[in-house]
């Protein structure tokens, strides 16, 4: 027998799999940011938390490589639907 998949858990894995991709994404490049530099200022920018990060990973993170992750996640979902 074939197992049945839920549509709420094919959601939820490509939920998490678009995370994961968006923490590696303002991770990896020219400048080294560890991936716990990167959640600190993730969550300071986006949790109402005050999380200690560094100025310089915070330049980078927030102003350089989020807008670029977010431009090829929208990218990617307009290619999506129009595929």
């Amino acid at each position: 027998m074939k197992p049945v998949r839920s549509d709420a858990s094919i959601v939820l894995v490509g939920l998490l799999l678009v995370i994961v991709t968006v923490i590696v994404s303002v991770s990896v490049g020219s400048v080294s940011v560890s991936v716990s530099d990167a959640l600190r200022v993730l969550a300071d920018h986006l949790l109402p938390v005050n999380v200690d990060a560094s100025p310089f990973a915070d330049a980078i993170v927030w102003n350089i490589r989020m807008p670029r992750t977010i431009v090829a996640l929208l990218t990617g979902a307009v290619l999506g639907v129009t595929g």
